[in-house]
This record gives structure tokens, sequence and C-alpha cells, in this order.
């Protein structure tokens, strides 16, 4: 079967809302951490968090997309939603991201930030595979490193998303 990327993203979705609507009551004032969610994917995903219950602390580097998420899903859902700039490839950037959930216990950590390179990888520069591998792998890496000693401690999950 062949999938392109709009397929890929409407399956992910469709898979996140069935766990919404099969979870709710799970869901319902936990914690979540979602990286990437200035657009598409991670934004739906924390529209769904919250639509559920959840309470959401969102990062990504377009702070002003973060603001505005944020604002639209606290009226809609009264939930707390916490905007954070985060550049994942900044080990630093993902440890403030991660002490941004003002103490409370992380139940769900979605890493979801990801770049590609829209071009043929003949001509692709080694800057740009050097930009797309350090969002693609450093910053997964960085985001399960602080993610997971905190979700031992709720027996949280942690998901990867790849598009």
């Amino acid at each position: 079967m062949d999938f392109n990327s709009r397929d890929w993203c409407v399956r992910v979705i469709f898979t996140l809302h069935s766990l919404h609507s099969n979870s709710v009551q799970n869901l319902l004032n936990r914690e979540v951490v979602i990286t990437g969610a200035s657009a598409g994917i991670g934004a739906e995903t924390a529209r769904i968090m919250a639509a559920a219950g959840a309470n959401v602390t969102i990062g990504a580097r377009r702070i002003d997309r973060l603001e505005t998420l944020a604002g639209s899903l606290r009226e809609q859902f009264d939930v707390v939603i916490r905007p954070v700039e985060t550049d994942v490839t900044d080990p630093n950037s993902v440890s403030e991201l991660f002490d941004s959930t003002d103490g409370e216990a992380i139940d769900v950590v979605v890493s979801n930030a990801g770049m590609a390179h829209s071009g043929d990888v003949e001509v692709m520069s080694d800057n740009e595979y050097r930009d797309m591998i350090a969002v693609n792998i450093d910053g997964m890496f960085f985001t399960a490193r602080e993610a997971i000693p905190r979700l031992r401690e709720t027996c949280g999950i942690l998901i990867f998303v790849g598009s």
C-alpha cells in the first residue's frame, strides 16, 4: 500500500482519536508533555489530550504558535496548558520543557518534534543533513533521557512519533 504523508498523519490522528474516545477517564487530570506541538500531529495530539481532560505542556521552537494553540485549548477545554519555547536539539532547552510542568508528575510524553528534507538526497547539503539528524535523532534522545526517569515514577508512557 502506498501512503503519502497526509495519509500517515490522518492514520496517526485517527489512532490518537481512538485512544481518546476509549480512554477519556484515564487521561482526566493527567500530565502530558508534547514536543513539536506548534503544528500538525503535535498540535492535534495536544487538542485530543486536552479534550480528554489532560493538562498539557507543549513545546516547540515557534512560541507564537504555541501561545495561540494554548489559548484556544484553555478556552475550549478548561485545562492547564503550558506553552514552552523548546529546541529539542539543545539538551538544556529540553530539560527546561520538563521543568515547566510546575512539579507535577508526568504521565505521558509524546516525542513528536521532527523535520524532513524536501528534495533529492543527492543535493542535500551536509548542514541540511546535520540539522535533520539533530532534530530527528538527537531530539528524540534528549527527550527520552529527560522523560524516562519521570515516567518511571508514574508508570507513564513515552510515545515516539515518526512521520
